[in-house]
């Protein structure tokens, strides 16, 4: 497969494919007589591994770490399952983190929504108290302290 078809592929530019095989995360990347690059199933396959790590959040120095003992052999599978155990616990406290956020922001917007509420309902019943001249306009105005507690102010 051309550079350009992998690029494709994965969504992912040439000199990006370049960069991952200057630090060596993709190897045996073949050449034809005229030094355009042909990518082999292998190839494809750590491409696809890469872009899921990515994806994950994984630093590229971290991804090189693992293939570096892929690279190395089987004597290293226990630190390459440490590794993965690692990034999953790392991926999955930031999806959790995020959906926090996401839920903070869902109730602080309903927040907003009761406030505001409030603070209709409050103006309504000074108005009211106003027109029934329960209350003089310009109390209101030198003493706004006593208007805080029904919504006037956040």
């Amino acid at each position: 497969m051309r550079i350009s078809e992998v690029a494709k592929k994965f969504s992912l530019s040439t000199d990006t494919l370049r960069y991952y095989e200057k630090l060596g995360l993709i190897d045996n990347v073949l050449k034809d007589d005229t030094g355009k690059r042909s990518y082999n199933n292998d190839n494809i396959l750590m491409i696809n591994f890469i872009v899921h790590m990515k994806k994950a959040g994984v630093r590229l120095s971290k991804i090189k770490d693992y293939i570096d003992l892929v690279n190395l052999g089987d004597d290293t599978v226990e630190e390459r399952k440490d590794i993965l155990e690692k990034e999953k616990l790392k991926t999955i406290n930031k999806k959790q983190f995020d959906e926090r956020q996401e839920l903070l922001a869902t109730i602080e917007e309903r927040q907003e929504k009761e406030f505001d509420i409030a603070r209709e309902k409050a103006l309504k019943e000074i108005e009211q108290e106003v027109k029934e001249e329960k209350v003089d306009i310009n109390h209101i105005v030198e003493n706004p302290q006593e208007y805080k507690k029904i919504g006037m102010e956040k």
